[in-house]
């Protein structure tokens, strides 16, 4: 992608909560060179870690660094870390 001049990767990721049996979502997924990923799999941020690092290698997350398994208590000992605030205000200007 090309944007005032200068050129960027892009990829395009798709978080949905459940795929249906009958979805044709990962096919239409595909077709875009897109990825799809679903967030009530138990791994599911380890997965986008690594859909991100597959597209980007220069990208870095320690959850490329741990297994899958230990993703899930290096999430629950980071979210105290979250400053959820910041997610439900918008600044006024």
């Amino acid at each position: 992608m090309e944007r005032n001049g200068f050129k960027s990767n892009t990829i395009t990721i798709i978080l949905i909560d459940t795929i249906g049996e009958k979805s044709r979502i990962e096919d239409m997924a595909k077709n875009i060179d897109g990825h799809i990923i679903q967030i009530s799999g138990t791994y599911w941020v380890h997965k986008l870690a690594e859909t991100i690092k597959a597209a980007f290698p220069f990208y870095n997350n320690p959850l490329l660094h741990i297994s899958k398994e230990q993703s899930l208590q290096y999430l629950k000992d980071r979210m105290s870390d979250i400053d959820l605030s910041k997610f439900l205000t918008t600044p006024i200007k």
